[in-house]
């Protein structure tokens, strides 16, 4: 139950406390979350001024905030973002909130495995912000932020209620998993950054901690398993609109089960308006076109443009531009591939990894000639944006 998390509901106290002062719940949700040293004493002399005065307990936080230092600092933090609120984007609120209020940084200092997770919560809630902003309207985003996440909540403990004799689904991360069997599991996600997770894409051990999470997600199911990857994703990332829509890569792990116990159905990952290319293979390491003849393959095949039966009943279909996108993460780690520095010019047409096709707008040289430095700025037709990236570690190619 996502809105059930702790740090989801310390940041929507947050919130609240913001488009309603008087809310003196997500008051005492929040004042010493996370911990600021704000001690119980203090707190009880707040209830004490707020019920002597009839007032809220924010405005006794403000009345008394000058006797106390740490109670200042909390006044004053939330002033701050108070002000923020009355013009920023509904996503930046959510983060800005994440990040001053001292959450993000409490998460990254904690040593406890769940941590990471837990950010990346965060992000999804900032995402899910993101999808609801109402353009010069941010009281009446958050408010409609806010409605949505407390009938989600209320849905969440209907059905605990009412599912006792009842078929219900049960959303949990792999690690809560553990020693649970369920008849039917659905185990989505299983994209490269994902499972595995992009922490431990260069690390043997953590990747090997990754395949043993994969392995008991898979062996959760009793009866049928489902194992889902999306094609694109919106995802949150450093310093992009947030739920910006990524083309993804297949999980290599999905090469490692025997293609003899698998049932492949390509209608939900073959769009009738996409065309696939040979080599173009669903799972990234392997075709399971042939896979799924009980054959298997030690090395993906070549994108090359001609045209192919791929071995799941479909058509033969001419190559696309999105079925080079939908590779190119495999094809981009190939440096031989990757478009030389000298090459790129304004004009071009190149393909990145995560934005897809685009077309060069300006290349722009740091002026002390350090590369490092210099900035290649991109129009990418997907996203219908322009992304700035380093020069020398852009990830492009050329496309003719």
């Amino acid at each position: 139950k996502f809105y059930d998390r702790k740090e989801i509901k310390d940041i929507l106290s947050y919130l609240k406390l913001l488009m309603n002062p008087a809310d003196n719940q997500s008051f005492l949700r929040v004042i010493n979350t996370p911990p600021r040293g704000i001690g119980a004493s203090t707190v009880q002399a707040i209830v004490n001024h707020a019920r002597d005065t009839s007032s809220s307990l924010w405005d006794a936080a403000q009345a008394l905030a000058a006797e106390q230092k740490k109670l200042l600092g909390f006044v004053e933090l939330f002033r701050k973002l108070s002000s923020f609120s009355k013009t920023a984007e509904l996503s930046e609120l959510v983060w800005t909130v994440v990040e001053l209020s001292g959450y993000l940084k409490r998460l990254e200092t904690d040593k406890d495995p769940s941590a990471q997770g837990r950010i990346e919560n965060l992000q999804e809630l900032r995402a899910i912000a993101g999808s609801m902003q109402l353009p010069d309207q941010p009281a009446e985003a958050l408010q409609m932020f806010l409605d949505r996440a407390s009938l989600a909540s209320s849905a969440d403990e209907k059905d605990v209620v009412e599912g006792t004799d009842q078929s219900y689904v049960s959303l949990m991360t792999l690690h809560l998993a553990k020693g649970l069997e369920f008849p039917v599991v659905f185990f989505t996600g299983l994209e490269e950054g994902l499972s595995p997770h992009y922490l431990s894409l260069n690390d043997p051990t953590e990747m090997e901690e990754e395949r043993r999470l994969c392995y008991v997600g898979i062996t959760r199911a009793m009866q049928k398993l489902y194992l889902t990857h999306a094609e694109r994703r919106g995802m949150f990332t450093q310093g992009d609109n947030p739920g910006t829509a990524y083309y993804r890569t297949p999980s290599r792990f999905l090469s490692d089960i025997p293609g003899t116990l698998v049932e492949i159905d390509p209608s939900s990952y073959y769009p009738s308006d996409i065309h696939y290319d040979e080599g173009l293979d669903p799972f990234s390491e392997q075709d399971w076109g042939a896979i799924s003849k009980g054959q298997r393959q030690d090395e993906p095949k070549k994108i090359s443009g001609k045209t192919m039966n791929i071995a799941l009943g479909l058509h033969k279909k001419k190559a696309g531009v999105a079925a080079l996108v939908a590779s190119a993460d495999t094809m981009i780690d190939d440096d031989s591939k990757r478009l030389p520095v000298d090459e790129i010019c304004a004009g071009k047409k190149v393909l990145h990894p995560s934005f897809g096709t685009g077309t060069v707008e300006l290349v722009e040289h740091d002026p002390k000639g350090n590369e490092r430095k210099s900035k290649v700025h991109v129009f990418f037709d997907d996203i219908q944006g322009v992304r700035k990236l380093q020069l020398h570690k852009a990830r492009l190619q050329a496309v003719s």
